[in-house]
């Protein structure tokens, strides 16, 4: 049985640019190995998949290139988002099933999707000096107030205070060593973040 694989972008500013999720409807019939094949075609950085679900709303699934993870967020927002572009779903509030728990979601009558996540757990702090050579940075860039921390409210990753904005544009990932941190790590990756304050007219920056 064929199946539509839509382009979705997530989290865009004035309809441009955002983060680019794949998602499958209806995808009731394919098997965790058929969601696999097709996220590892599609090559987006995650592919959400809508299935049925006897407890939520929908439950979603999703698949990176090489791997299931319990929940992502801008393939979240991506794929309810989507419904209710095409008039499958009014605004209102909604379950979705995940491998990280069952969740809220609400869509309003703009269309913007907000997403539940779980609380947040803190697990270990990483010294700065064990990111250093994964990024090609300096000690200079990292604050000596805020320390790296996993945390997770549903997938374990390594949360990085940096400087300033300006750091996040000079970081060069060694994707290869961030692979192998990331696996001895058993964290999704590196995010590393900034709160400008000030006059900025965002809360944070980032880079995944």
């Amino acid at each position: 049985m064929p199946y539509t694989l839509y382009e979705v972008n997530a989290f865009t500013a004035n309809g441009q640019s955002g983060n680019p999720a794949g998602v499958v409807l209806d995808a009731d019939g394919l098997t965790e190995q058929d969601m696999q094949a097709l996220a590892t075609e599609a090559g987006f950085a995650e592919t959400a998949f809508v299935r049925a679900h006897d407890q939520a709303t929908y439950e979603l699934r999703f698949f990176t290139q090489t791997n299931e993870v319990d929940i992502c967020g801008h393939a979240t927002v991506a794929a309810w988002s989507l419904m209710y572009q095409k008039g499958l779903l009014d605004a209102g509030e909604y379950t979705q099933q995940t491998l990280a728990g069952l969740l809220r979601i609400s869509i309003r009558g703009s269309g913007l999707v907000f997403m539940q996540q779980n609380k947040a757990d803190f697990y270990e702090k990483v010294p700065v000096s064990e990111i250093l050579s994964l990024v090609g940075a300096d000690e200079t860039m990292f604050p000596g107030t805020l320390k790296p921390q996993i945390v997770s409210t549903g997938i374990r990753d390594l949360l990085i205070p940096v400087s300033n904005k300006s750091v996040l544009g000079k970081l060069v990932p060694d994707l290869a060593e961030i692979t192998e941190f990331s696996r001895g790590r058993r964290i999704s990756g590196l995010h590393f973040f900034s709160i400008p304050g000030g006059e900025s007219e965002s809360v944070a920056a980032a880079r995944n």
